[in-house]
This record gives structure tokens, C-alpha cells and sequence, in this order.
């Protein structure tokens, strides 16, 4: 609401001076700008006019109405009809008290020390007033002084000790009038309080703060010597290097915990201050970026040639990430090309594909709007005009709109691993849809926030850009270890001062920028670029660029941020009109709506539009470029500073309303988690505890299992909150068990057996009278634990004991749950290599056959098969081929393409050690083929590892060397190592047979390694001894091959056919033999007999 100058002045009794505010060209939209220079500039001489006028300054500043007592002489407005609220502040606080106040008054006359004590507080009330800080109360001979509020600027805490020496400079000058000398104490202390005005039933305390900080700085007054200034170590922090200070140690002060260390300030001094960096997005001119700007422009001229590149760009916050990559894709785009630019967020780090998602409609639609049904219909184009197979156009696209619909349940009938691939599958799609036939930079920024979904297909995108004209260039902080080759980094540095010159002249419009001005500047930012741009706008904001022949406000007054947080603060208190809506907004998050905001504040579109225009001038706010009406703080950490100004108890009834105003009128568009927090936040725990829920449960059914985890633990932790509220333990609530149970499960997925057994196990402590539920959890642990025998083998034998204490054997579901333990229990032994143990289990099932499931059938037949390759030693007969094909009938009445490519690969990997090799490479391509439209990767990898073998055994190099690089690919991103040992071992062949010995040897060591580092016998590891010992031929030192030949004849290894098995055996006696000719001529004999059977 605009303020009427004339009539607030009148309001005051401050009518004559009406005439120098105008004189000075102020009017009411200044006054919450106006300091005690600029009031004493005016020729406003009255120390108590000038007080009063402040106070009542301060109120607008604070948003308060001005329904203020006249009178010249009052101290302060009368704010007997306005309140001024509270807020959290980090506050320093300035407590000084006169020394020897009863000698004085055996000295003077009461009149006269009356006199002297006005003139006391009046001074020290100037001195604080010139400073910037607001005096809050007289307390006998002390006066209580706050730097922060109701106005913070910046450097608040160097001001608030510049005070205090200008103070205690001062005592010398007050009691020469009187023939008294006069001294004082003063304490500084710096922390968060709550400030503000203190409502005690019907009486007010006027500008309270309450928190450590002032109880602080009294304490520490008490330990100054009369004349000094002591400090907090809290306030220290913020001002070494300004002052020169002296350490007095450490001290116990009565009603401290622990002990206290305070400083003594002897004086001002030149030394650096600490710099605070942040990020920026506001284009600056390009300043000494010329090389890693040429090297960008080089990458793209290869992309113009045809020639894909990959660059990343790292540095600190605010060292320019963003500025060079406006600068590079402005020149992209005056070449002609296109850009894709993706953006992470610190908010998003659990939302899958947050950044793709955010950005891809654009793509599709060209900054268009569709009805969700045209949409659907626009990517079906798109689909249709890739290679992708047409009848899976609407199936990718509806799987995409899944996303759209933020995660929705869907019908599709896949499993969770299939939506998850099937939107993967449609986003690459969309991007070679988008690059096809075009040059394009594709920018991923600040993959220090990226999300693990999202990482997992950007890791897909770069080997999809490999054969493309396409550029990717990637953003991050140092500390964030990228896991993809790229062609070129550049790390960013700081700025020379010359440099940051050139900044400060560019934010001053290039008018001549005065030298001190320059010097401090380059001297605070510490070559930071962002940081000499607040530094220089903060300037500007406070008029010392203008200072001409004396002109505007001096240097000295005009403090330089030395935190961020003072900074912060000092910008967004100079709209204190805005305050609500800005505590408002940054309750919402980094990014709101303008539709939201208004629904949460109450506030007429007319009136938030005005307010929001002057925050997007002030460059708090920025809009968003894509989308109408939705705004975003200009800097995170904007928004942290004017959230941190709540009170706790505003924030939870803030988040209150935004939760139900999103769950009310925005619900399809604001995903669960997002309503978790502002549950969470408001206190609802239980509210929070379902979304949270919600959020994990959708997640994980899109696998992605990383976020559902999260979400899984917030979910718990919201959870535990609600019994502690209601007075009880956790694990009395029922829902704990049938969280930890989920949680457990995504863990598995996501391979943190750990995490997954102890999540298990804490279910299971809260439901161990309910049989059937203990014995679920018992089996869950002990497939977590398959491949820890023992333990495992405990776990099952435990589930099994739970459904004992039931008729289970009279009920169809716990039969059921007694089949999977022994299905379970199968599969432990058939990873401790105990076929024994299988044959006798597998038994005591085939007479349960007729009542399992069509997936527990599958499974069966899959350990049958099992077993029997494991008593074999891999050499498989007929009835292990039928028994397969029985399972593959199995996993087709599942209609699970999971299943089904399992099965496909089990009947591959029979009739590949049968010998059966076309019928192998045609059931392991199918295989391939459905474990890629599942999505299940693991089952993926297995496929395409042994389809690599069956190539090498068919003498197909090409395919068997294609096939095997892929699977190391993938087999590393699941941190498989059997995998990456087979596929690797395949490479080894192939370069032997093309004559690279040395190539051969080494690939063939690696993959030995690789193997060691599973946790079983792997019975392949012919596939790598076998080009070692062929490759090895022809050393001079022989010695290792009967070593590695005895390692082949090692009973957990595959039965190797009889003449070659001779030949290794006879290699094998050679042991601890120098006879290096006659080694070297049984290799060659092995050589024969290995190419003979098909294994080399």
C-alpha cells in the first residue's frame, strides 16, 4: 500500500519537516530506505527527532501499519494498535552497560548525572543508528542494541563491532563536560533468535529478542575490561580478518553448558574477509573464458563434421558454469544448431527423470499446449516415424503419458522393470526422433543434483549420441565424480582482479566506477564472478557508485557482505511489503506457480501480480522462460534466507495450507512426494506417512527402485513421529511391519542386501506372532541372503518353523508360502554347488507340483534344470533339454516377460552345453528380445553374455565381440563381475585368433581377476584359461601353464570333453617341470584338441 508522505509525517507531529523530505526528492515509497545520514544529509539536527523518525521508519520496514502518537519528544511510536510479528533472524546482538554508575552518583548532583545518562544513551543510540542497527531497550545504565533487525544489511556483525569500538571511543569525550571520566563494558554476541514484539497476555514487549545470542552478549559484557569490546567466537567467525583480536580463552558463564570463548577487539584492521560463493544465471559479459570457450567451439565444428563430441565443464559455485554455457550455446545457435538443455535441481535429487520430464514437452510440442489426448497422439507420430517396432508406438507413448500423469497407476501389462524400460525405450526415441538429421548440443546442468534415473538414461543417451551429430555438454561441482568417458574437461578458475573490475564496470552500466569502490570489490569477491556481481549490485542498491564530490552514502558506511546470509537478507528486507509473499513462495519450494501461491496466500491476482513484478525487478525472482506464470527464486539460497525468517510455528501452519491447497485443487499435478513434505513439514506425520508411502509405492512400480527407497525411509521415519505423538513405541503400529517389508524389497533391487536383511528382520521382530507374516519375512531374509549359505539356509529353515505352528498343509495360500521356501532353499543350493541337496528337495516338491502357481512351476522346472547342470558339471542329458522346455511352458502361462526370457535363456544355456548350437543362439536371441521389453536388465545381461559365447562357439567373431562389449557395458552399471568375466574372456578369444598374443593374454588375466571376485566357483573359467594357455605358447617361461591346467580339472569347474580333459590332465602332472619344450608341446596338443571340441 502506497504511504502518503505528508500525512505519516503529520502523523508523527513531524510536520515541519515536510518540506526537506521533498527538497530531497523522497516520498513515501523511499521512506523504508532512509537512514540516519540520510536523515541528518536532510538537516534534521534533533538526536530525538531523528530517533523517533527511525522507529517509526523501522515499522514500515517491518510491514507494520503507522498509527503513530504525535508528540516531538516521544522515544518511540505508539504501536498500542500494531504488533510487530516475530520472525527467526540471525541477529548480533549489542549489550553496553556504563561502569562505576554509583561512584558517579557520589560525584554529581542528580540533575547533572541525570543529564550526563541521557547524553550517554543518546550517543550510544547514534552510534548504533549510524551503523545500521536499531536500539531495542534502556535497561538501567545498559542499552540493548540489535544488528539485523528490524532491518538487516549487509555485514550486519562487522557493523555491530565498529559500533561498539566507536562506543567506547566516545565514553572519553561524554564526561570531560562534567570533570568525570567515563567507561563502559560492551558484549557482542551473534546467533538465531526469535525478534519481534512479545505479546504477554494483554501487555506488549516491544522488540524482543529471545534466544541464546542476547543472554550471550550480556554475559560477555560482564567479562570485558571497563573501555573494551569482547565478542562471541560465533561473531569472530563472521568479522576475523577485519579486526585484530585477542584471544581471553575459554570461560564458564553462568547459564551456559560447556564452556565459552570470547575475543577481544583491539581495533579495526585491513585484513581479508572471508567470501561466500552462489550460483547465478544472469548473463555477464564473458570474462577470461576465451580458451575453454575455443575449446567448446572446436568440439562443435567436429560435430559439424560428422564427428560426435562430449565435454564437462566443472568448477565451484559461482565460478561461471552457467555463463559459459550461455555464452557457447549462443554461438551454437548462430551456427545453426540446436539445443536440448536440461537443468538438475537440489529439489528434484529423488524425483525420477525430473529434468528430462521438465523439458521434453517442449520438445514434443514445440512450446505448444495439447489436451493430454492430442499429446498422446503427437509422440505416436513421433514414435511411428522412428525404428522403433509400430506396435509399440502407443504402448511408448502411453507409457511416457504415465509420467506426465506424475506416476499415476498404470495398467500396462508389464511389470515394473517393463514401464520403467518402456519409458526409457520412448524417451531415446523421442531424442533420436529430435536429432535426427540436425546438429544439436545437448546440455545437462549441475549433475551434482541429478537424479539416479535420470543418470542411469543419460548414461544410455551418451552411447545413443555416439552415433549422432550430436554434442553433450555436461555441468557439475568438483566434488561430483562422473562415471562416463567424455572428449574434453574444463575446470574453471577464479578471476584476477583486473577481471573482476571488468565485471563491477559491466554491472554499472559502464559508467567509470570509482577506484576504491573497484579495489574493494576485487579484494571481497575473491575472484568469484557471481560474488563480484552481488557485490557491485549491492553497491548500486545503496548508492556508492554514485558518490561523486561527496554525494551519496560514503564506503565506510556501506558495508560489503562478508556472509551470504547477510546479503541474503539485506536484499529481500528492502521489500518488506513483500515479506509474506516471499516466505510465502519459498514455502512452496525453489519454483512455484503463480495459480498456487495465490490459492495458498489469499491474495487478490491484481494485488500478487504487482507484488510479484516488483520481486522479478528486484531480481529475487526470475520468470520462468518456458512456462507462463510460474516464477523461480533467482538463487537457492534466496529462498532458504527468506524461508529461515519464519517462525517454526508460521512454517508448520504455512505448509499446512499449501498441503491441503495441493491435495485440494492441484492434486493431479503435485506428486506424492511433494505432498509428503508439506505434511511432513506442517507436523501431519500421518498425512505425511501416506504420501510418502504413495510416492515410494509409484516409484517402485516404474522401477525406480533408488528413489522408492527414499521415500520408503521417509515414509517410516514420518511414521515414527505419529507413535511418538501418541505416546508410543514404533513398532506398535502395524503399518511399521508392511513398510519395512516394502522397503526391504526395493532394497534387494537396488542390491543393498544389507539394508534389505536388517529391514526384514526389524518386520519380523514386530510380528512374531503371526506366523504366516513370520514366516514371509524369515524366506524374504534368506533370499536376500542366497548367497550366505549358512545364513540363508537359517533364515529359511525359520520361515519354515513359523508355518509349522499352522495348519498349513490345509491352507492353499501357506502352502503356497511353504513351496517358495523350498524353491528358495533350491536355489541356495544350487549356488553352494550341492546337487545332492537339490535331488532330495526337489523330490519331496514333485508331489506339490499340481498346487503351485504358474510362476512357482516355473521356478521349479528352473531349479530342476539347475540341479541337473550342477551334477553334470554342465554336461547336460535330453531329459535336462525336456525338463527346460517345461519351463519355458511354465513362464508362458505367467504371460511375465520376465519369466519368459528367463526360461528362453535357461533352454539357450542347456542346448549351448549340449552342443546344440543354432537352437541355442535362436533361444537365447528370443530371450534377449523379451528381457529387453520387460525391462528386467539382469536377465538381459545374462542373455547377452552367453548369447556372446554361443557366437564364439559358432566361430562368429563379429557377433561374439558386438555382443560382449555390450554386456561389459551394462554388466559394469550393475556391478556384475561374473559377467564382465565371461564377456571379457570372449574378447580374449577373439584376439587370439586373430594373432594378438599379447592382446589375448591380458584381456584373458583381467577376466581371472574378474572371476575371483564373485562370491562362488564360476564353473566358465575355461572361457578365459583356455586363450591364456593358447596365447602363452610362445613365452619362454612355461611354468604357470600345468598350474592353470590343474585349476581347469577342479570339481567346481565344467566337465571338459574326454580328449581334451586328457590332454589337460597330462599338462597338469607337469607341475613344478622345467621342461619348457615339453610343455610347449603339449599346448599344442591341447590347442588341437580344444579346437576340435569347439572350445578355443
Amino acid at each position: 500500500m502506497a504511504i502518503d508522505l505528508d500525512d505519516w509525517l503529520r502523523a508523527l507531529g513531524m510536520e515541519r519537516y515536510i518540506s526537506a523530505f521533498h527538497d530531497h526528492d523522497v516520498d513515501g515509497s523511499l521512506l523504508p530506505t532512509i537512514t540516519a545520514e540520510d536523515l541528518r544529509d536532510m538537516g534534521i539536527a534533533s538526536v530525538g527527532h531523528r530517533r523517533q523518525l527511525l522507529n517509526a521508519i523501522a515499522l514500515l520496514r517491518s510491514g507494520q501499519a503507522s498509527d503513530l502518537a504525535n508528540g516531538p519528544f516521544a522515544e518511540k511510536a505508539d504501536r498500542s494498535h500494531s504488533v510487530a510479528p516475530q520472525q527467526r533472524r540471525q541477529l548480533s546482538v549489542v549489550f553496553t552497560d556504563l561502569v562505576g554508575s554509583t561512584q558517579l552518583s557520589e560525584q554529581l548532583d542528580a540533575e547533572e548525572l541525570s543529564t550526563l545518562l541521557t547524553s550517554y544513551k543518546s550517543a550510544v543510540t547514534e552510534i548504533v543508528e549510524e551503523y545500521g542497527g536499531f536500539v531495542a531497550q534502556y535497561l538501567g545504565d545498559g542499552v540493548l542494541a540489535y544488528f539485523g533487525w528490524p532491518q538487516a544489511y549487509d555485514h550486519d556483525a562487522e557493523r555491530a563491532v565498529r559500533s561498539g569500538l566507536s562506543i567506547a571511543d566516545s565514553m572519553h569525550f561524554l564526561g570531560r563536560p562534567h570533570g568525570v571520566k567515563l567507561n563502559c563494558r560492551i558484549g557482542i554476541a551473534t546467533g538465531n533468535v526469535v525478534v519481534g514484539d512479545l505479546i504477554r497476555n494483554s501487555y506488549i514487549e516491544e522488540d524482543q529478542a529471545v534466544g541464546r545470542a542476547p543472554n550471550l552478549a550480556a554475559r560477555i559484557q560482564l567479562m570485558a575490561k571497563p573501555g573494551t569490546l569482547a565478542i562471541s567466537d560465533e561473531t569472530k567467525k563472521i568479522v576475523e580478518g577485519k579486526f585484530d583480536l585477542t584471544d581471553l580463552g575459554n570461560h564458564k558463564l553462568k547459564g551456559f553448558r560447556g564452556e565459552v570463548r570470547i575475543w577481544r577487539v583491539e581495533g579495526a584492521s585491513d585484513g581479508p574477509t572471508p567470501d561466500f560463493k552462489r550460483r547465478s544465471k544472469e548473463k555477464l559479459p564473458i570474462i577470461n573464458r576465451k580458451f575453454e570457450l575455443a575449446q567448446l567451439d572446436s568440439a562443435w565444428e567436429r560435430v559439424e563434421q560428422g564427428v560426435p563430441r562430449s565435454s564437462l565443464i566443472s568448477g565451484e559455485p559461482g565460478i561461471g558454469k552457467s555463463r559459459l554455457v550461455e555464452e557457447f550455446v549462443s554461438h551454437v545457435l548462430e551456427a545453426d544448431g540446436a539445443v536440448l538443455r536440461f537443468q538438475c535441481s537440489p529439489f528434484h535429487t529423488n524425483d525420477a527423470l525430473y529434468p528430462v520430464l521438465n523439458q521434453i514437452w517442449s520438445m514434443v510440442l514445440g512450446g505448444g499446449q495439447l489436451s493430454a489426448g492430442d499429446t498422446a497422439q503427437r509422440l505416436e507420430q513421433i514414435f511411428s516415424a522412428t525404428t522403433l517396432d509400430p506396435g509399440k508406438t502407443a504402448s511408448l507413448a502411453d507409457a511416457l503419458m504415465q509420467f506426465r500423469e506424475h506416476g499415476r497407476d498404470t495398467t500396462l501389462p508389464l511389470d515394473a522393470l517393463g514401464r520403467k524400460e518402456m519409458t526409457f525405450q520412448a524417451l531415446i526415441a523421442l531424442f533420436e526422433w529430435y536429432v535426427r538429421d540436425k546438429k544439436v548440443l545437448v546440455v545437462f546442468e549441475d549433475l551434482h543434483w541429478i537424479d539416479p534415473t535420470t543418470k542411469e538414461l543419460l548414461g544410455r543417451l551418451l552411447e545413443t549420441f555416439k552415433d549422432e551429430q550430436v554434442m553433450v555438454l555436461l555441468t557439475c561441482r568438483p566434488a561430483f565424480q562422473t562415471a562416463w568417458e567424455v572428449n574434453t574437461r574444463i575446470e574453471l578458475t577464479r578471476l584476477s582482479n583486473e577481471e573482476i573490475g571488468e565485471i563491477a564496470a559491466h554491472v554499472y552500466d559502464l559508467k567509470p566506477v570509482p577506484m576504491p569502490v573497484l579495489e574493494l570489490i576485487a579484494d571481497r569477491s575473491d575472484g568469484v564472478p557471481l560474488f563480484a556481481e552481488e557485490l557491485s549490485k549491492s553497491f548500486i542498491e545503496t548508492g556508492v557508485f554514485d558518490r561523486t564530490d561527496g554525494g551519496g552514502a560514503s564506503i565506510d558506511e556501506t558495508a560489503v557482505p562478508t556472509t551470504l546470509n547477510e546479503l541474503l537478507v539485506a536484499r529481500l528486507d528492502r521489500h518488506p511489503e513483500s515479506r509474506r509473499i516471499l516466505q510465502t513462495a519459498a514455502a512452496i519450494g525453489r519454483d512455484f506457480s503463480f495459480d498456487v501461491l495465490s490459492a495458498v496466500i489469499d491474495e487478490s491476482d491484481h494485488a500478487l501480480s504487482a507484488h510479484l513484478n516488483t520481486l522479478v525487478s528486484a531480481q529475487i525472482i526470475v520468470p520462468a522462460p518456458a512456462a507462463a506464470r510460474r516464477y523461480s527464486f533467482r538463487h537457492a539460497l534466496m529462498r532458504d534466507a527468506a524461508y529461515e525468517t519464519m517462525l517454526r510455528s508460521v512454517r508448520a501452519m504455512v505448509h499446512a495450507r499449501i498441503a491441503a491447497v495441493l491435495g485440494a485443487r492441484f492434486r493431479k499435478i503435485t506428486p506424492a512426494h511433494v505432498l509428503g513434505s508439506h505434511w511432513g513439514l506442517s507436523g501431519n506425520h500421518a498425512e505425511a506417512t501416506r504420501c510418502f508411502q504413495q510416492a515410494a509405492e509409484q516409484a517402485s512400480s516404474r522401477y525406480a527402485n533408488t528413489e522408492a527407497t527414499a521415500y520408503f525411509k521417509s515414509a517410516l521415519n514420518h511414521l515414527e513421529q505419529v507413535a511418538l505423538s501418541d505416546g508410543l513405541h514404533p513398532g506398535t503400529l502395524p503399518e511399521r511391519a508392511d513398510l519395512l517389508e516394502q522397503l526391504g524389497t526395493v532394497l534387494t533391487l537396488v542390491h543393498d542386501l544389507d539394508g534389505a536383511v536388517a529391514a526384514y528382520r526389524e518386520a519380523g521382530g514386530l510380528v512374531h506372532d503371526n506366523p504366516r507374516k513370520t514366516a514371509r519375512l524369515h524366506r524374504l531374509t534368506g533370499n536376500a541372503l542366497q548367497q550366505d549359505r549358512a545364513g540363508s539356509l537359517a533364515e529359511l529353515a525359520a520361515a519354515e518353523a513359523a508355518l509349522d505352528q499352522t495348519a498349513w498343509r490345509d491352507d492353499a495360500e501357506l502352502l503356497r508360502e511353504w513351496i517358495d521356501i523350498q524353491l528358495n532353499t533350491l536355489n541356495v543350493h544350487y549356488w553352494s554347488g550341492d546337487g545332492g541337496a537339490m535331488s532330495q528337495l526337489a523330490a519331496g516338491l514333485a508331489q506339490d507340483v499340481g498346487s503351485m502357481t504358474a510362476e512357482q512351476r516355473a521356478e521349479y522346472f528352473d531349479q530342476l534344470v539347475l540341479r541337473d547342470l550342477r551334477m553334470s558339471r554342465y554336461d547336460p542329458t535330453e531329459d535336462t533339454i525336456e525338463t527346460a522346455s517345461n519351463y519355458v511352458s511354465a513362464a508362458e502361462e505367467t504371460g511375465n516377460l520376465a519369466i519368459i526370457a528367463s526360461a528362453l535363456f535357461i533352454l539357450g544355456f542347456v542346448n549351448l552345453h549340449r552342443i546344440r548350437l543354432p537352437q541355442a543362439q535362436e533361444a537365447m536371441s528370443a530371450g534377449l528380445e523379451a528381457a529387453r521389453q520387460s525391462g528386467h536388465r539382469k536377465i538381459e545381461l545374462r542373455c547377452m553374455t552367453y548369447l556372446s559365447l554361443v557366437y564364439r562357439r559358432m566361430h562368429n567373431p563379429s557377433e561374439a565381440t558386438r555382443l560382449s562389449h555390450e554386456s561389459i557395458a551394462l554388466a559394469r552399471e550393475l556391478q556384475m563381475h561374473e559377467y564382465i568375466a565371461l564377456a571379457t574372456a570372449n574378447l580374449s578369444w577373439e584376439a587370439w585368433q586373430r594373432g594378438a598374443d599379447s592382446t589375448a593374454c591380458k584381456l584373458a588375466r583381467d577376466a581371472m581377476i574378474q572371476f575371483e571376485k564373485t562370491s562362488i566357483a564360476y564353473p566358465f573359467e575355461w572361457s578365459a584359461l583356455l586363450p591364456l594357455i593358447a596365447s602363452s605358447q610362445t613365452q619362454k617361461d612355461l611354468s604357470e601353464v600345468p598350474k592353470l591346467c590343474a585349476r581347469l580339472l577342479d570339481s567346481s569347474q565344467q566337465n571338459l570333453p574326454e580328449t581334451l580333459r586328457n590332454v589337460v590332465a597330462d599338462i597338469a602332472t607337469l607341475t613344478g617341470s622345467d621342461d619348457m619344450p615339453l610343455i610347449k608341446q603339449r599346448i599344442t596338443a591341447l590347442i588341437d584338441a580344444a579346437r576340435y571340441s569347439g572350445f578355443l
